[in-house]
């Protein structure tokens, strides 16, 4: 994902070399408004809900 400005995210889900992307994420879900998402390949088993309004693009998932 390549955030919006000013998107508010948790800091666990951006890139610290590129800002304004993710890490690669898993998207679990998309509902009301958010995309249910954790870090691809994660050992803990919580998702983030991340608004559209903060994502500026979708990837392409391999």
């Amino acid at each position: 994902m390549s955030w919006s400005d000013g998107a508010k995210v948790p800091g666990v889900l951006i890139d610290a070399a590129h800002p304004q992307r993710s890490v690669k994420l898993r998207v679990m879900a998309d509902s009301d408004g958010s995309y249910v998402v954790r870090p691809w390949q994660a050992k803990e088993q919580t998702v983030s809900f991340v608004p559209h309004a903060s994502v500026a693009q979708l990837d392409e998932c391999p």
